[in-house]
């Protein structure tokens, strides 16, 4: 199954820091942001080629992926798309979707949340019992920031999915409540109706998600309990999390 990696976002909340460098290059753990993730899914078996979207400073990131995965790159197991002009991830992803052929579903994320490599390894194995549905990773643990959106699961099944505005008011406080942590699955009926949809306009994944379930379609949510990590501003670049 293939991983679309989605790393052109501008990071503007990690302020100065991006101002002359991109989001996914910045250092955690004594590792870019992006090689936490390429070595999250290189690790994962049912991962067969990785496509990196860029955009905001994508030089950057080519030059520290010809770097650190010569080899992968030679082998076309890891491909870059650049798209400066490009804005928002869904209209990035419609961008990479015309390269591409696409016989399956495939993993797509973004390079900010970071889970535990076990925690993805169930994921996949979830996705392999839906593949025929739209897929979530859903945290209990909810980080508030103003990228995050909530979601509320029966069972499995999602029924209400938001965006966070910083708090909880006390009726969904009063809800069990999950957070998408960005680490998606899309089957490939949904991509087929992507490719070739327009991408000169500023659009998000958020909310093409909110559009399916207002249109009936079933979105699974795979909720895991463990500890994972956000990155939205500077400090959240601090204190060491066990990625592997």
């Amino acid at each position: 199954m293939r991983a679309i990696v989605l790393a052109g976002g501008r990071g503007k909340r990690m302020g100065v820091l991006t101002k002359n460098a991109q989001k996914a290059t910045l250092y955690f753990n004594d590792n870019p942001l992006i090689a936490h993730v390429l070595n999250g899914l290189l690790q994962e078996p049912s991962v067969s080629d990785i496509v990196i979207l860029t955009g905001y400073r994508g030089n950057d990131i080519r030059q520290l992926v010809n770097k650190l995965y010569r080899e992968l790159l030679d082998e076309r197991r890891l491909v870059l798309f650049d798209f400066p002009k490009v804005k928002g991830t869904l209209s990035r992803l419609i961008a990479g979707l015309t390269n591409l052929e696409m016989k399956q579903g495939c993993y797509v994320c973004g390079i900010d949340a970071l889970v535990h490599a076990t925690v993805f390894r169930r994921f996949c194995s979830y996705v392999n019992i839906h593949q025929e549905d739209v897929v979530l990773s859903l945290s209990p643990r909810i980080k508030i920031a103003p990228t995050h959106k909530l979601a509320y699961v029966s069972g499995d099944t999602l029924m209400r999915y938001i965006i966070a505005h910083g708090s909880f008011n006390k009726e969904l406080r009063e809800l069990q409540w999950c957070v998408d942590v960005g680490v998606r699955y899309l089957p490939v009926d949904i991509l087929g109706m992507l490719r070739g949809k327009d991408f000169s306009q500023e659009r998000y994944i958020h909310g093409f998600i909110q559009q399916l379930l207002q249109n009936g379609r079933i979105i699974k949510g795979f909720i895991f309990q463990e500890e994972w990590k956000h990155f939205a501003t500077i400090n959240d670049l601090y204190g060491a999390m066990p990625l592997s």
